[in-house]
């Protein structure tokens, strides 16, 4: 088998174009040049794929959501709930056990502990690992079924860029998205600052039509309630922005210090349920969500036992959203309209330091509070208010020992 598969690349390798072709008017292909989209890593003992969201073939380009990045990265299951929310799970996991974390700091301990995926941004992302399975207890609360690590404010790698870019995917969604970088050598490290934003459009979702040049063929999607030549699926719409703002201090001796700052704002309908004969006829208005991170480190030090470091993160997230249900498919008539406010502070420490022998001594906490205020019949001259709060914290350690 060796010997066969020595012998292939040595065949591709020689001249494509004879000299007898090349007297006939042959020409020689230029070289493709192809760059993987995923490479395998193993992350605190559990298999990983880390996905750079630039290099994601179209549609998905130029400014994808989250959602879109994970329908092209194995091991990830995406699907869509009745109230239009994108629940992920990772080796079949609940939606509630896989933790979803920005430069750290996790997304997924909120109110419903989980995260709406096709609201969620990836500009600016450099890299996005996804963990299949409990990777480590150092990670944090609902980890149980895996970790989706976003990196926005990582480590630079010294080069200033500007990136824009537009266009029009298979739903007809109109998209454009601009960010930059920019290192700033100083003494003693490097500081880098980046920025940027994306918006998104969309009218909505198209129907499918049965071939008119070929009767026999059948087929076709029904929306009920929508007129005869409905292009579009009802209430798919969906209008979508989102911006962010970085820095990071790396210090020569491995020392850091970075502040990161995003935030969305949305609006879009959710396509009413055809299995179901009284389905939700639901909107969202408004929803927004603003994220401010700041994470530092030591880098691995020399102490009197040996070599270690320490790791923290804070962070605060504020979100806000309006869902609006009708009575019908018209969506003209309001039933009820519904207001959340959610507010969440999360810090998080982590310490690692050598032992005798090759072994590595890993602790870690997490600590969050989280305030949701809620009212229902908002549209009513007395809605119904509610306040809820949540306290949440762990703690772990690991000892890795190698063997031989």
């Amino acid at each position: 088998c060796l010997a066969l598969g020595a012998a292939v690349p040595a065949q591709a390798q020689r001249p494509s174009v004879s000299p007898a072709d090349s007297a006939r008017g042959g020409r020689r292909i230029e070289p493709v040049v192809v760059r993987g989209t995923r490479v395998a890593a193993t992350i605190g003992g559990a298999s990983a794929v880390v996905v750079r969201p630039d290099s994601l073939p179209v549609p998905t380009q130029p400014a994808p959501t989250l959602e879109q990045v994970l329908r092209q990265t194995p091991f990830v299951l995406v699907r869509q709930n009745s109230r239009g929310e994108v629940e992920l799970s990772v080796r079949g996991s609940d939606s509630r056990q896989a933790a979803l974390t920005l430069d750290g700091m996790p997304l997924t301990i909120g109110w419903d502990h989980r995260s709406d995926a096709s609201l969620v941004p990836t500009t600016g992302i450099r890299r996005l690992t996804v963990v299949r399975g409990l990777s480590s207890l150092l990670t944090g609360p609902n980890a149980l079924g895996g970790v989706l690590a976003l990196e926005l404010n990582g480590p630079a790698d010294g080069r200033g860029a500007v990136a824009l870019g537009t266009g029009v995917d298979q739903y007809a969604a109109r998209v454009a998205t601009g960010h930059g970088e920019l290192p700033l050598p100083l003494r003693g490290g490097t500081l880098t600052v980046r920025g940027g934003g994306a918006w998104r459009d969309r009218d909505g979702f198209a129907l499918s039509r049965p071939d008119a040049g070929d009767p026999g063929v059948a087929g076709g999607a029904a929306d009920p309630g929508a007129p005869t030549d409905a292009a579009l699926r009802t209430n798919t719409d969906l209008r979508h922005r989102d911006a962010f703002a970085a820095a990071r201090w790396d210090a020569a001796g491995g020392a850091h210090l970075g502040l990161t700052l995003t935030a969305f704002d949305a609006a879009r309908g959710v396509a009413p349920e055809q299995h179901l004969a009284a389905p939700r006829f639901w909107r969202y208005p408004a929803a927004t969500r603003r994220l401010g991170v700041l994470q530092g480190g030591t880098g691995e030090r020399r102490t009197p036992f040996g070599r270690g470091r320490i790791d923290a993160t804070l962070g605060a997230t504020t979100g806000d959203v309006t869902i609006e249900s009708f009575t019908d498919r018209t969506y003209r008539t309001l039933a009820s309209r519904e207001l959340g406010a959610e507010r969440a502070t999360t810090g998080r420490l982590q310490a690692e330091h050598s032992l005798p022998g090759l072994a590595r001594l890993r602790v870690g906490g997490t600590w969050s509070e989280v305030r949701y205020d809620e009212t229902l019949d908002a549209q009513r001259a007395t809605p119904t208010a509610a306040r809820y709060r949540q306290r949440l914290s762990s703690m772990g350690a690991e000892l890795s020992l190698p063997v031989g």
